[in-house]
């Protein structure tokens, strides 16, 4: 077992003294608040390739099943400290779990408007940004893929600022973030190609800077999110990635050959690529226990050709206890 993220809780533990002046400085009582939250989930496919890396036809403890605890320390009215441990299944190798970090931050709220964080951090902007390593927060039986497979990551380390604007029954937010990640992607290939590429999952260590904006408009009943982020990725070992895919005539001129990553043949690969995300999403009430929630993401690069655009969506219909009824994926 492995701990990931170390440099994202020692920026925490490195904060946690300017915390702590604070605290002498403003004579408040330190609270201590300990939770913690766990999640059993068996999934089947009736295909043997795998689905969402673990899900095949044998079935799996391991794409639904978590443990995580939680720490909230308040120094005082206005400073607060946050840290999440989860132990899950690890999606940056092809098997085994990890312990990760995925909150481990400092919060200041100077009034009731504005909120500044700085730490490990999730990214805003989706309906379920906040609960989506928590498995008994929703009642989907696991998130849908059409938008939680967009991002490379969902949490990192630097800062974010919220500033939220109070209405009689509603409040739009808008937050702002910017920081980095060092982690593991994953990359697929579907189809063996002689001389070039193996079947199968290869994971390459990648450096990743984002920025972002989101807008939120919440209602008792509804809730509405739009937001733009830009993510560089930059791969810092193993394998790089297709930019452009080769062609060889096998006989010239007749358009008959085979593609291929031979660079004599117009193939080329990168290290790095800009990836710009935009999406929208609402959960709105119908009434009789009725949910109606979707979302929709534009995903672009002009860095690689293959791969990685689109547009991707869902439709989902939920029933107050009963199985969320899902259509229209795009």
């Amino acid at each position: 077992m492995a701990i990931n993220s170390l440099f994202d809780y020692k920026l925490l533990i490195k904060m946690l003294p300017l915390a702590m002046l604070y605290h002498n400085n403003a004579h408040a009582e330190i609270s201590y608040d300990f939770s913690g939250f766990g999640t059993l989930g068996f999934a089947v496919s009736n295909n043997p390739s795998p689905y969402l890396q673990y899900i095949d036809n044998e079935g799996t403890f391991s794409k639904d099943s978590l443990i995580a605890a939680q720490l909230d320390i308040k120094f005082s009215s206005k400073l607060s400290a946050t840290i999440q441990a989860k132990l899950a299944a690890n999606n940056s190798q092809a098997n085994g779990v990890d312990v990760d970090i995925t909150w481990a931050f400092l919060s200041y709220r100077p009034n009731n408007d504005w909120l500044f964080r700085i730490g490990e951090l999730q990214v805003p902007g989706y309906l379920n940004s906040v609960n989506r390593d928590v498995g008994v927060t929703y009642n989907y039986a696991r998130l849908p893929a059409e938008t939680d497979s967009t991002s490379p990551i969902y949490h990192f380390t630097g800062a974010a600022i919220s500033k939220t604007f109070n209405f009689d029954d509603s409040d739009f937010i808008v937050d702002l973030y910017t920081g980095k990640k060092t982690t593991d992607l994953r990359y697929y290939i579907g189809n063996d190609i002689a001389g070039a590429y193996n079947q199968g999952s290869s994971y390459n260590q990648v450096d990743i800077d984002l920025v972002g904006m989101s807008f939120s408009y919440k209602t008792p009943k509804h809730t509405f999110v739009a937001a733009i982020h830009r993510v560089k990725v930059k791969n810092e070992g193993g394998e790089e990635w297709l930019k452009e895919i080769g062609f060889t005539e096998i006989i010239p001129g007749s358009d008959i050959g085979y593609y291929n990553n031979d660079p004599s043949s117009g193939a080329s690969v990168t290290n790095r690529f800009n990836l710009y995300l935009a999406n929208i999403g609402a959960d709105i009430s119908l009434g009789n226990d009725l949910r109606l929630a979707s979302e929709l993401v534009y995903r672009k690069t002009n860095d690689l050709n293959i791969g990685i655009n689109g547009i991707l969506g869902y439709v989902s219909l939920q029933k107050r206890g009963s199985v969320p009824l899902h259509c229209c994926h795009l």
